[in-house]
């Protein structure tokens, strides 16, 4: 079974690629256990509402939690040969959520105010 759950903020801001492409991002998240604190940066493609939905309330820093599988990809040749991971989210969760076009002065007030989140998809979650 290749399922993941990861929890941690967006290190990027949400891109489509392509006119009907996915949605992809990196976020950070931090290891377990580790002395200094140490970071990972991982991948994530996001399809469909669950794209729209991070696209539209994601932002650099949102805590953000997704769950998906892994996916891993091998390119380049010989002693060049490299393996790239990247987690397609089936579900996703961004606390803290302001849409995008919301007003500066708006967002600080919602934020300090408000505890909601919306949610989409077809999860345990709904």
């Amino acid at each position: 079974m290749n399922n993941t759950v990861f929890s941690g903020y967006l290190a990027t801001e949400p891109k489509q690629r392509g006119e009907n492409g996915p949605i992809t991002a990196r976020i950070s998240v931090r290891r377990p256990f580790a002395k200094d604190k140490e970071v990972d940066f991982l991948t994530i493609t996001v399809w469909g509402k669950q794209g729209e939905y991070l696209k539209e309330y994601g932002a650099v820093g949102s805590m953000i939690e997704v769950e998906g599988y892994l996916r891993t990809s091998t390119f380049g040749e010989g002693d060049k040969k490299r393996t790239d991971f990247e987690i397609i989210v089936e579900h996703c969760h961004v606390y803290n959520q302001r849409p995008k076009d919301e007003p500066e002065t708006t967002k600080e007030h919602a934020a300090s105010t408000s505890g909601e989140s919306k949610e989409v998809g077809n999860s345990y979650w709904d």
